[in-house]
């Protein structure tokens, strides 16, 4: 391993790794806020556990945290943007596009004629 090669994506794998954290953190607080109850209109405030919280998966308060916990990680993900500029992609990264033929072998990316 060398430490002085490289690296020049390290910033963004630990920008991902961040908003991935974040973004389920905030799908446990949106679940844990709906298990327990503490909307200002809502039933009176309880004290669930841990599985309680997550059992909330199965019920649509769960899919609507995981929708949201979604939207806010695609969010973060802005900063990868600039690898979808056509060519700028191979630039930053140094690879060339490939694909599989019939054989299933790995040959360069070609368009079909």
């Amino acid at each position: 391993y060398d430490a002085s090669r490289g690296g020049r994506l390290t910033g963004l794998l630990g920008w991902d790794v961040t908003s991935f954290l974040l973004s389920c953190g905030l799908c446990y607080l949106l679940m844990y806020e709906d298990t327990t109850h503490l909307q200002p209109e809502g039933l009176p405030a309880s004290s669930p556990n841990v599985e309680n919280v997550l059992g909330d998966v199965f019920h649509w308060e769960g899919h609507v945290a995981i929708f949201w916990a979604r939207v806010f990680y695609a969010m973060l993900s802005f900063p990868f943007v600039i690898f979808l500029i056509p060519g700028l992609s191979s630039v930053l990264t140094h690879t060339t596009p490939t694909g599989y033929n019939r054989n299933g072998l790995c040959v360069p990316f070609m368009l079909r004629p």
